[in-house]
């Protein structure tokens, strides 16, 4: 069992503590419900050789819960789910059950000028799962991957056509019975944008990222990114808006 799992009761508590302090006399609402997911695949040929019993199909259920508190300035969501991947077919090699906890917790207080969030997540998942939330047949020698993450930003508004946001941002993965290249890493990141409305309908944002990456392991070498990158978005109706940006 991952050793991190310990954090995140900690960090659900303490985001919870926290919300709690902040939280101001206001009446609000709470919105609790429940959701009920099943992805299926079907692959006749993933080990790409003429075998005509080498078909395979996999199944991903997954069930959450999600708990919501919305008031005039704040915002608390709670989201839970757990997943079961499981395989069956005629062919070799195919990927063992899993099971895929997940859990995100987050937290925005607004104010006249200045915005606060912040939100913790925890998810455990198969190394090579793909976004349709399931793993890739033939891949299950890749092992499993946790990540604990944490945020949280800072939005000033400067005045009625200019503002400053600062998000900082940190993560943790972590393997587990995965391949020797797969090594647990640290990412540390933060970003500042500014952002001018041009007019009622066109904004203009700038803004500045940088990501520090570090290995637990010798031979991978700490890595800092930076990116800078400016676009304009455009709100063509109250259903559509239209992006565009450069940066690199």
């Amino acid at each position: 069992e991952p050793s991190d799992d310990c954090w995140v009761p900690a960090m659900a508590a303490a985001l919870l503590a926290a919300s709690a302090i902040c939280a101001p006399a206001i009446a609000g609402d709470w919105t609790l419900r429940t959701n009920l997911s099943e992805t299926f695949s079907a692959n006749d040929n993933f080990d790409f050789i003429k075998d005509p019993d080498g078909s395979v199909f996999g199944l991903n259920s997954k069930i959450g819960l999600t708990a919501e508190y919305r008031s005039h300035v704040d915002e608390l969501t709670l989201d839970g789910a757990l997943g079961y991947q499981t395989y069956f077919g005629n062919a070799g090699n195919i990927p063992d059950d899993r099971l895929m906890p997940s859990f995100n917790a987050s937290y925005l207080r607004r104010g006249k000028t200045t915005d606060f969030s912040a939100g913790a997540s925890y998810v455990y998942e198969p190394a090579s799962t793909t976004n349709t939330g399931l793993e890739i047949p033939g891949t299950e020698q890749a092992g499993d991957r946790a990540t604990l993450s944490a945020n949280t930003s800072v939005a000033y508004k400067i005045n009625a056509r200019n503002s400053l946001t600062l998000a900082a941002r940190l993560s943790k993965t972590d393997f587990y019975n995965a391949a020797p290249a797969d090594v647990p890493f640290t990412t540390v990141g933060s970003t500042l944008t500014w952002k001018r409305s041009l007019s009622k309908r066109v904004d203009y944002s700038l803004s500045n990222s940088i990501d520090w990456y570090s290995y637990d392991d010798a031979v991978n070498r700490e890595r800092l990114y930076y990116v800078l990158r400016g676009g304009l978005s455009a709100r063509l109706s109250h259903r559509l808006t239209a992006t565009a940006g450069l940066g690199g």
